[in-house]
């Protein structure tokens, strides 16, 4: 009989994921259209950053997600879960200069550099 107290660990021997090749895309022209949409978000800087985003698009940015290796983990649902959560999460934030650099909030910034 098992202690409910007590957590199912897995175990293996190598996990692997490899890396996630993502293509992002953003319109806010829908939003533009619908001003209700904007009156209905609270204030501050929540407003300010909706109001800065209907102007913003950008259209096929290249995201790279970096790839997941455990090698002989033995752990619980949860912080898997949780490694897995915190290793996609800082990948998205390393590729979000990536995304903003791409906004074409006022023409093409890194068309400047090209």
């Amino acid at each position: 009989e098992r202690n409910p107290d007590q957590t199912q660990r897995l175990y293996f021997e190598c996990l692997k994921i490899s890396p996630i090749h993502i293509t992002v895309s953003f319109s806010t022209a829908s939003l533009c259209m619908d001003n209700s949409k904007l009156s209905n978000n609270p204030k501050g800087l929540n407003a300010q950053l909706l109001y800065a985003l209907a102007f913003a698009e950008f259209e096929g940015v290249p995201v790279l997600l970096s790839k997941f290796e455990l090698n002989h983990p033995l752990l619980d649902r949860d912080t898997l879960q949780s490694l897995l959560s915190q290793h996609y999460v800082r990948a998205l934030l390393r590729e979000g200069v990536k995304i903003l650099g791409s906004a074409n909030v006022l023409g093409d910034p890194l068309g400047l550099v090209h």
